[in-house]
């Protein structure tokens, strides 16, 4: 695996308290959920992280967004059904690990010129389509 942590390291000074050994497990997680995407003539999977925080729309609201983005991949689901039913690996991952953590969000490339950004946990109906995005990016947001 081709893992680029630059940012994280842009990110130091950037603090927040939650549940470390459930992140760590999260992320572990879907480390393993981009190496099993991989199938076997594709590329050294190549997998950003990065930790950045985002002003809210109120004055005290802002959220932190630890992001896992594995750049050469694309979502083996479609968006459609992406929304209607997101599989068991999500399931595990948000009942032992996210729920109570952190918000969960998928933005993808899902083939065919579809590309969205869709809020897996708590699971809602919100769901962006996007113009055009690379890879497939798991986000774990935390709100201050």
């Amino acid at each position: 695996v081709d893992f680029n942590l630059e940012g994280l390291e842009r990110s130091k000074n950037i603090e927040f308290y939650t549940d470390v050994e459930k992140l760590q497990q999260a992320y572990r997680k879907i480390v393993k959920l981009c190496l099993e995407a991989v199938g076997v003539n594709d590329k050294i999977p190549k997998i950003e992280v990065s930790l950045n925080e985002v002003d809210g729309p109120g004055e005290n609201e802002s959220k932190i967004i630890f992001s896992i983005h594995h750049v050469n991949s694309k979502f083996k689901k479609t968006l459609k059904w992406t929304k209607k039913r997101y599989g068991d690996q999500f399931v595990g991952l948000i009942n032992a690990q996210l729920n109570g953590l952190c918000d969960f969000e998928l933005k993808a490339d899902f083939d065919n010129n579809n590309y969205g950004s869709i809020k897996i946990w708590p699971k809602t109906a919100e769901h962006y389509v996007l113009d055009k995005f690379v890879g497939v990016q798991y986000n774990l947001i935390f709100y201050r």
